[in-house]
């Protein structure tokens, strides 16, 4: 137990060091308008206030959000505000605690693959995780990264850990990280599913090979497809699929129903439906034989079944879920904001990620590499302990996919990259000899020098300032709660208030304006029907402004080349919204405010002013 509670006590300790940094000026990490964070601590701070202030009308509406992210980080988040009287400071302890978790699960999961050494292959692995200049930046923010490398790991321990017990309960153990893991980013788990799932087939390729050509020996196709044929449901599931096809590739058409045109652009409820139509279809098959089939399974599968893909199963029931997994794990329609397709650009991307972000230097990151080759040579040995080769599949599909993926950015390294750490932990593990008296060679002090001088010039990584370069945070002296600040005291006395800008700043706006003011009622940040893309937006916006019950209209604009302005695709028609305000006339102009060091101005206009 003493060099687990060293990787723990280090681990707790580099925490402390990191949120007592934060608290000395925790506004810097709110500085930028735009970045995932304001979703992220909007959707958590939504729920802990819906508790705080009682407002279950909208708690039901809040939890539906979690669509692209799902719901694990969120209600962590909303718990720790709750608790923390709604302090956004207490919002990065979900992460915080991700951190430590990381590190101690890189331990222990080194430890069990190697086949010697293991304490110095986990204790590595712990290093380069507690000294990682991203993986420190990420510790002490609001964001899904540092959870969701905990949770990866947690994933490889346990998967290696089932498959060197071969128990139920080790089975159970690895269902329900799984299950955590899904429900806290689709991402995440589609690469550990496929890697393990990869993993598990090779390694048992005598057995499944065997039990397909069985299956497939005693299946009739033309009888199963003559069923197809007569069931009435495939009559409604194949048109559903054909339109959710359509869709998806022409981006949606106008319908005429009953006279009324419908504008029909997105197919979350279309796949919704058929989703539940393909289970009413497997229904009667599973009450006749498939709860049998289960039985008969051996504990360790139906293990899997109850605590993993049951929960998955039902999620996907719940409208727009299965919509948003699709979307969300396709790269052909989640390709970012500037999507890139040049094959050989993600290798240098991430490298230059890899060796600036992720590791104190190139030469760090070669090192890594270097180990994690040894590692992979002693698993194609079979020199590693059982199920070590799951990370090694993990490593290589999470690679190729990453660096492939239209979408780049350094922080798509984040989930993955600690199981590079722990594979070259257990590289150096299997390099270093095992001492038994005073027995020694050349070759084992060289390679046991070797090793602790690498463990000794990482170690001032542990005190070192948590940066990124490459990746999207930059922690300026500035703060866009500066801009929030000079902008919320005009929406004091107002019933109901719509704030618009140039930016897609919804997240930002509600979740200032929630802390500050404590209002059941939330902020209007968009019109329905407002097109970002569409050059007039003009009848749109006269039918919200005759109609709205609103007092109060801001309007932030940012100017380009400013501190806080960025170019985001699909949105370069936001600035109408200011146009728009000018030329009606059912609100009167207040004040005009310019914030010149932010490159800001605010306009306010009222409803009901003489």
């Amino acid at each position: 137990m003493l060099f687990p509670a060293l990787a723990l006590g280090a681990a707790v300790t580099s925490a402390i060091f990191l949120y007592v940094q934060f608290m000395n000026s925790p506004r810097l990490l709110w500085n930028d308008a735009i970045h995932d964070r304001n979703s992220h601590l909007y959707a958590g701070l939504c729920l802990a206030m819906d508790v705080r202030i009682g407002d279950f009308g909208h708690l039901l509406p809040d939890l539906d959000s979690f669509r692209t992210w799902p719901p694990l980080h969120g209600l962590l988040a909303g718990l720790c505000l709750w608790l923390g009287g709604e302090d956004e400071r207490w919002a990065v302890i979900p992460s915080l605690i991700g951190w430590v978790g990381s590190a101690l699960f890189a331990f222990l999961l080194a430890r069990r693959m190697s086949p010697r050494n293991g304490s110095i292959a986990g204790l590595l692995a712990a290093l380069f995780v507690l000294v990682s200049p991203a993986h420190r930046l990420y510790a002490t923010d609001v964001m899904l990264e540092s959870l969701g490398a905990c949770l990866t790991l947690a994933c490889l321990y346990f998967y290696v850990a089932a498959t060197q017990e071969q128990t139920p309960t080790a089975f159970r153990r690895l269902a329900s990280a799984l299950t955590l893991l899904f429900f806290h980013k689709y991402n995440y788990w589609l690469l550990i599913a496929i890697g393990l799932s990869a993993d598990h087939i090779c390694s048992n390729r005598n057995t499944f090979v065997p039990w397909i050509k069985n299956r497939l020996k005693g299946w009739s196709r033309r009888a199963w497809f003559i069923r197809q044929i007569r069931h009435p449901l495939t009559y409604l599931i194949l048109p559903l699929l054909v339109l959710i096809a359509a869709i998806s590739l022409t981006g949606g058409t106008d319908v005429n129903l009953f006279g009324n045109r419908v504008e029909v652009r997105s197919s979350a409820n279309l796949v919704t439906i058929a989703y539940v139509l393909f289970l009413i279809r497997l229904a009667p098959w599973y009450w006749r034989a498939g709860r049998a089939s289960m039985r008969s399974f051996d504990a360790r599968v139906r293990m899997m079944i109850s605590w993993h893909v049951w929960p998955v199963a039902i999620w996907f029931l719940w409208p727009h879920r299965l919509y948003s997994f699709l979307w969300t794990t396709s790269p052909a329609s989640n390709g970012g904001e500037f999507p890139k397709h040049d094959l050989l650009g993600g290798y240098s991307f991430y490298w230059a990620s890899m060796a600036q972000d992720y590791h104190m230097g190139p030469m760090s990151a070669l090192l890594v590499i270097g180990f994690l080759l040894v590692a992979a040579w002693a698993g194609y040995r079979g020199h590693l302990r059982p199920g070590a080769t799951g990370l090694l599949w993990f490593v290589g599909i999470a690679f190729l996919l990453t660096v492939h993926h239209p979408n780049r950015k350094s922080r798509f390294l984040h989930s993955w990259i600690p199981a590079v750490w722990v594979g070259a932990g257990v590289g150096a593990g299997v390099l270093t000899p095992v001492w038994r008296g005073r027995k020694y060679t050349v070759g084992a002090v060289c390679y046991s020098a070797a090793v602790g001088a690498l463990a000794v010039s990482h170690l001032p990584g542990l005190a070192a300032p948590a940066r990124a370069v490459v990746g999207e945070i930059h922690r300026s002296g500035r703060s866009i709660l500066d801009v929030t600040d000079a902008y919320l005291p005009d929406l004091a006395d107002c019933r109901r208030a719509a704030v618009f800008s140039n930016l897609p700043m919804k997240s930002l706006t509600q979740w200032t304006y929630l802390k500050r003011y404590r209002r059941a009622q939330r902020l209007d940040t968009d019109i329905k029907g407002f097109d970002p893309l569409a050059s007039d937006n003009q009848s749109c916006f006269d039918r919200w402004v005759a109609a709205t019950e609103c007092d109060t209209i801001l309007y932030v604009e940012f100017a380009p080349g400013t501190t806080f302005h960025a170019f985001v695709p699909n949105c370069e028609n936001l600035s109408q919204y200011g146009k728009m305000m000018k030329s009606q006339t059912r609100f009167s102009f207040v004040r005009y405010r310019t914030l010149p060091e932010h490159g800001c101005t605010v306009t306010v206009w009222k409803r009901g002013i003489e």
